[in-house]
């Protein structure tokens, strides 16, 4: 009697585990946490709110100065007196150096100076130019293209090396043959023969097909420099 009753106890179903549902257990759980470190969401939160809205207004900042910046070039531009253009172009170029506006207002007062002859306020501008424009591959290249002539033009060649050296070490410069081979030249006038057929020498060898004509006056100038005992091959 009493085996028959164990033996049903020991049949008897046993009760199954309630099955447990994760995605309920993992929101119960982020609720208890959210409850009792509500301060430290809400500080987050308003962070968070904070730097979008100050993102939001330094972008508007941003473009509303560009803006400006590019209605002053133009109002500038249009003047026809020469002085009160250029007047009014330095003005946009001391206060938006830091837009494109800026940068082309110092560019073409630059150029207006050395079509005026006055090659000091050109290499003051195109040195502005330089210095507000080094993340700008290409405008950084034009300004220091721009102050070696002029120093070129001064014969002042060694100032002049070293604007087309800077120039040539410009990563991304597109025009790093022209800047090798008017270093080269400026040596020349140094007498620094070897250093500049070592330059005419890069230039031939690292010239593409869209930079023969820098590439031909190199070897024109190879040849000029053998042909007068001023190196050997």
């Amino acid at each position: 009697m009493i085996g028959g009753q164990l033996g049903t106890y020991k049949r008897l179903p046993r009760g199954k585990k309630k099955p447990t549902n994760e995605l309920t257990t993992f929101a119960e759980k982020a609720y208890a946490w959210v409850h009792h470190q509500w301060r430290t969401v809400a500080i987050v939160a308003a962070g968070s709110l904070v730097f979008f809205v100050v993102l939001i207004g330094i972008y508007k900042y941003v473009t509303w100065r560009a803006d400006t910046a590019a209605v002053a070039l133009a109002n500038a531009r249009s003047v026809e007196s020469v002085a009160e253009r250029r007047d009014r172009l330095s003005k946009v170029a001391e206060n938006y150096a830091r837009t494109s506006a800026g940068r082309e207002a110092a560019a073409l007062i630059g150029n207006d100076a050395l079509a005026e002859d006055d090659s000091q306020d050109a290499l003051q501008w195109f040195e502005f130019l330089r210095d507000h424009a080094r993340s700008y591959p290409i405008l950084h290249v034009y300004a220091l293209q721009k102050i070696g002539k002029i120093y070129e033009d001064g014969e002042q060649w060694q100032k002049a090396a070293d604007a087309y050296r800077a120039a040539a070490a410009v990563k991304g410069n597109m025009v790093r043959a022209q800047s090798l081979y008017d270093e080269a030249r400026c040596l020349e006038k140094l007498g620094k023969y070897i250093q500049a057929r070592d330059l005419y020498r890069e230039v031939v060898d690292t010239s593409d097909e869209t930079e023969t004509g820098v590439k031909t006056k190199s070897e024109e100038r190879l040849l000029w420099l053998l042909a007068h005992n001023a190196i050997k091959e």
